[in-house]
């Protein structure tokens, strides 16, 4: 894959990759543009075991998004900040300090941070499993749609 020029073209090579890397399986809920609190997130994934990660796509790593992947982390185990360019030390230094994974998507897939994992409240877990429970599919069916 060549440089993506939008952000609906890392959605299906970070899909693969997730699975590939087992982070996504057959029974894991999996949903795109969830909305939570005013906002839309990228992509949500829900394992079998209560793990939520939450996934913001742009192809270029700014300040905004590493706001919005941080607004996450409030809610989800882990953020991700998903990009289609490698980002500046600053971004890099930025999304560290507040605990957040990178993955670019370019000619291949490369994590270049793992998330800080953080388990918050109980009822905030509660509430948003149950809004992705509501809104997502699991993967083995929304594949096929995804991958070209």
């Amino acid at each position: 894959m060549s440089r993506p020029h939008a952000e609906s073209e890392l959605l299906s090579p970070l899909l693969d990759w997730l699975h590939h890397r087992g982070r996504i399986r057959f029974d894991t809920l999996v949903t795109v543009e969830m909305p939570w609190y005013g906002r839309r997130i990228d992509l949500v994934t829900l394992t079998r075991s209560g793990r939520l990660t939450a996934y913001e796509l742009k192809i270029n790593t700014n300040q905004r998004v590493i706001e919005q992947a941080t607004y996450n982390s409030m809610a989800f185990d882990s953020s991700y900040v998903v990009t289609g360019r490698l980002p500046s030390e600053r971004s890099r230094a930025m999304a560290l300090e507040a605990g957040l994974g990178i993955i670019v998507v370019g000619s291949d897939v490369q994590l270049l941070q793992q998330a800080v994992t953080v388990v918050h409240s109980l009822e905030l877990r509660k509430k948003l499993i149950t809004k992705v429970q509501a809104k997502a599919g699991a993967w083995e069916c929304l594949r096929p749609s995804l991958t070209i």
